[in-house]
């Protein structure tokens, strides 16, 4: 599939889940074509981020479901999944809430990803770590993100490089200024 006709395809399923329509009637939902990479060195992956939920019931609980369905449906299907922050709702002082949003986030939500042993990246954000005490939870979340981090923040820097693809994600957002946070990383 090319490019043009990847974003027409998208696009159109992307209207539908906006208007909540149905995008399809049958049993078995068509697969949607991955975007493949030009050449064997790339990698398929999907990004998606700022669903803010965590909580059951609620209406972007109801949504990253409608989002979930149809990455389930990308084949062939993606070899990780970025999720750059904002995956839960947090914003509270009692941390025993962001534990439960995490808790349900990739226990109920995220579930699928487990199921297909598609390794998640996940990454902090202005919900997911918004003071000290949120960070501890999600370090204590996400203890098998790598700890590859710059000397002194082995847990709060990850990087990790899969042939051209490279991302490396502060888990730590109050802490340290770009270029010490940045000069770790050697290509």
């Amino acid at each position: 599939m090319d490019r043009r006709k990847f974003c027409q395809t998208t696009a159109g399923i992307a209207a539908a889940t906006l208007t909540h329509q149905p995008i399809a009637s049958a049993e078995e939902p068509a697969a949607i074509p991955a975007l493949m990479p030009r050449d064997p060195s790339g990698r398929r992956f999907v990004l998606y981020s700022d669903c803010c939920s965590g909580i059951p019931g609620t209406a972007l609980a109801k949504r990253l479901q409608s989002v979930n369905k149809m990455v389930t449906r990308v084949q062939p299907q993606p070899e990780f999944i970025a999720f750059p922050g904002d995956a839960v709702s947090g914003y509270t002082k009692d941390y025993a809430e962001p534990r439960r949003q995490w808790d349900y986030w990739l226990g109920t939500e995220m579930k699928w990803v487990r199921e297909r042993k598609l390794p998640l990246f996940q990454s902090t954000s202005n919900h997911n770590t918004y003071d000290a005490g949120s960070e501890a939870v999600f370090r204590q979340v996400h203890a098998d993100l790598p700890q590859n981090g710059p000397p002194g923040q082995k847990d709060s820097r990850i990087g990790f490089a899969a042939a051209t693809c490279f991302t490396s994600r502060r888990t730590n957002p109050t802490s340290g200024c770009l270029s010490t946070m940045l000069g770790w990383i050697a290509f």
